[in-house]
């Protein structure tokens, strides 16, 4: 699958945050993907974190470069985030978190 980027973006949706994004590095075509939170870093405190998990099936092993989408939806925003870091295979991605009332 040359050419593929991974891409993640995050917008308000009905006053959920909603974080959503592609993986290109997913262990098989069999395998889900979720985001789920890592501990604040206290360097970076203004920034939410999330690595990408794996949820493996009981089919066999198929592909090592199969793309897939990811939503997740958080519900509360601690004060003071105002970035994401999404971390996957492919490395880290940060973003801004949108502003609520935009």
């Amino acid at each position: 699958m040359p050419g593929l980027q991974p891409r993640w973006e995050a917008h308000f949706e009905h006053g959920s945050l909603h974080v959503s994004g592609s993986a290109i590095k997913y262990p098989n075509d069999f395998s889900t993907a979720s985001l789920a939170r890592q501990p604040d870093d206290p360097a970076h405190p203004d920034v939410l974190i999330y690595h990408v998990v794996f949820h493996r099936d009981k089919e066999p092993f198929c592909d090592a470069d199969l793309v897939g989408p990811v939503h997740y939806f958080e519900q509360v925003i601690p004060r003071g985030k105002r970035q994401i870091r999404v971390i996957a295979a492919e490395g880290a991605f940060e973003f801004p978190i949108p502003d609520a009332a935009a």
